[in-house]
């Protein structure tokens, strides 16, 4: 809810803050803790914590780059996000 008063703030509409700060927040990939099944995987013993991060290391490089283009590019073709909406704007009044 924070986040989308920034951009109500912003003049901008939420999503364009929501959706990339949601799908970054699953970008877990360097660390045994990061998912369950990083962690699964680990615990098998056929990989190291040195192998884990440096793999990824790639992977987060990899998928932030797909959502620097998804908000770029895709985001705004499919959602409407000009402008705070009024529903936004009321939620966010003090």
């Amino acid at each position: 809810p924070s986040l989308a008063c920034v951009a109500v703030s912003l003049d901008a509409h939420p999503w364009r803050l929501l959706i990339p700060t949601g799908l970054s927040c699953s970008f877990a990939f360097l660390f045994p803790i990061g998912t369950p099944p990083n962690a699964i995987a680990y615990s098998t013993g056929y990989f190291t914590m040195s192998q884990m991060a440096s793999t990824g290391a790639i992977l987060t490089v990899v998928m932030f780059v797909l959502l620097a283009m998804d908000v770029a590019f895709l985001i705004p073709s499919l959602l409407p996000m000009e402008g705070a909406p009024d529903w936004a704007k009321e939620a966010c009044e003090v």
